[in-house]
């Protein structure tokens, strides 16, 4: 089953799953879990769901890896509310939350606008005595890029600094938040990014032109680099290119592929 889970096969993890009572074996609770994660991975929230509310009455117990895949079903599927209601049950059911219960809500307020939860879990998490990773801290600043609070997300940057390492995820994140209200402050985290080695090579020539190279490059950290080739490198350039390469890269998403090539024409032209 787990197996099939990991080759994104749920379909036969749920047919093995099934055949295990005419088998003789009865499922416990790793059998249950890797069913769920595999309708987690496969986008099938409703049967992860289901799954896991058979499992009381099979006498087994769900434990912190079963809710972390429902939790996560339904956070990939946009099922938010359904992501915090398993969270808030789980203390009940006698499992206590872990880090990465917490990620996959944060996850799943964060792609469904909700900030103000988003954020919520995050003081949850000190409360309850989970240290926060570079993860659940990226998921906060990125809820609050999408809520157009960019100083809400510098304080949980420099949160972050204090306490994990940020990755390329966290700078993307905050460089979303501030990238156009701030792009002073912008230019600066992106430079620091670059001395973490996080937007390595980001200039290079190719077919006698000078390219800036976006890969690994979010929306807003792509349009602060672009800001800086712009204003800082090419003005230097000697002799004077009579073109330039941009390669926007591959994004986040297709959406945030358009909006860095949109945002790359707008400052093209200014």
């Amino acid at each position: 089953i787990s197996a099939c889970e990991k080759a994104g096969r749920w379909e036969e993890a749920l047919s093995l799953f099934d055949e295990m009572p005419d088998a003789g074996l009865r499922p416990n609770v790793v059998s249950y879990s890797a069913a769920i994660s595999a309708c987690e991975k496969g986008g099938q929230w409703e049967k992860a769901l289901s799954l896991l509310r058979e499992m009381p009455a099979a006498g087994v117990r769900p434990d912190v890896i079963s809710y972390n895949a429902a939790i996560s079903a339904c956070e990939k599927a946009g099922r938010c509310n359904g992501a915090l209601s398993l969270l808030r049950e789980m203390p009940a059911a006698g499992v206590r939350p872990d880090v990465i219960s917490y990620n996959a809500a944060i996850s799943a307020c964060e792609k469904a606008g909700r900030c103000d939860d988003a954020l919520s879990l995050l003081q949850k998490m000190g409360e309850d005595g989970v240290q926060p990773d570079v993860y659940s801290y990226s998921g906060a600043i990125q809820a609050c890029a999408a809520a157009q609070q960019p100083d809400e997300a510098l304080r949980l940057f420099k949160e972050a600094l204090r306490s994990d390492e940020p990755n390329c995820i966290t700078f993307n994140a905050v460089l979303d938040a501030v990238a156009s209200p701030q792009p002073a402050i912008a230019r600066e985290l992106w430079l620091q990014g670059c001395e973490r080695g996080l937007y390595p090579e980001v200039e290079m020539w190719e077919a006698g032109a000078p390219m800036l190279d976006l890969h690994e490059h979010s929306e807003g950290a792509g349009e602060t680099a672009l800001r800086w080739w712009l204003e800082e490198r090419v003005p230097a350039l000697q002799p004077k290119p009579d073109r330039l390469i941009i390669d926007t890269g591959f994004g986040k998403s297709l959406v945030g592929r358009r909006r860095c090539r949109c945002s790359t024409r707008c400052l093209m032209r200014g």
